[in-house]
């Protein structure tokens, strides 16, 4: 299994996009684990639109995704379980 993990995507306050590496890098990718930050939701649903996507939030989240999103989660990726969270604090 593959897994592509990112963070920290401040889309559209730092880009109008993700970059184009993270749509190649996921092509290949059985899952996409993202660390928080997104700021607003529109990333998270275009992640979820690519591949199956678990989340948490982070600091500089929306409070619309602070309500989605837990501040911890463990995934179960085939026989791995992965702690996933921001870290900020």
């Amino acid at each position: 299994m593959k897994i592509l993990v990112i963070s920290d995507t401040p889309i559209p306050r730092a880009a109008h996009d993700l970059p184009r590496v993270i749509y190649d890098a996921v092509a290949g990718d059985d899952m996409i684990l993202h660390a928080g930050d997104f700021v607003e939701a529109e990333v998270l649903h275009k992640l979820m639109a690519l591949k199956p996507t678990k989340a948490v939030c982070g600091n500089m989240d929306s409070v619309r995704l602070q309500g989605l999103l837990k501040q911890k989660e463990v995934v179960q990726a085939g026989k791995v379980r992965i702690g996933l969270m921001h870290g900020y604090g």
